[in-house]
């Protein structure tokens, strides 16, 4: 995944797992920090997922460091989360969660890290065809319904554009 790619998800995930029984399609925009190993509870594992060592985890990990610690303005950059904690021995397969992991020199990784988005870090504003639509902080989610054809952009606070799509 790239940042600005759309990404098609069972309703259950904004429902946080409950039933979403409502035979209304609910278009919308969801902008989020995700992981690849994110895995839905309310389905079994098949066949057909992708499961990958922790190597190639932490290397497809978005890891992102804003230029000037100043810049993350509305909120401070934290540690979000511990590599440590999923961690697996891709021999074993086993979980180490918060048990001490052998260091191994052939396969160093960061315990900590930062994530952060200057660009964003105030938040951003929706505008379909140059018109606005809607303004997000950190931590809010919107929804909109655009027809095919609509150009739709994301701006920082201060006018750039952050990312441009087209509805198709």
């Amino acid at each position: 995944l790239n940042v600005g790619d759309i990404i098609l998800f069972d309703y259950q995930i904004d429902h946080r797992g409950g039933q979403n029984t409502s035979p209304e399609l609910r278009p919308m925009v969801f902008v989020t920090y995700a992981r690849q190993w994110y895995r839905d509870s309310n389905f079994d594992t098949s066949h057909f997922d992708d499961e990958e060592s922790q190597d190639a985890l932490v290397s497809n990990a978005r890891f992102a460091m804003p230029d000037k610690m100043e810049d993350c303005t509305e909120t401070e950059c934290l540690h979000v989360e511990t590599i440590r904690d999923f961690a697996q021995d891709s021999s074993e397969g086993e979980r180490y969660g918060d048990q001490h992991l052998q260091a191994e020199e052939e396969r160093a990784f960061p315990q900590n890290f930062r994530i952060g988005n200057k660009d964003v870090a105030g938040g951003g504003s929706f505008y379909a065809n140059g018109k606005h639509l809607m303004s997000l902080r950190p931590g809010q989610s919107g929804m909109v319904s655009l027809p095919v054809g609509t150009s739709l952009t994301f701006q920082s606070d201060q006018g750039a554009i952050l990312k441009e799509w087209k509805i198709v």
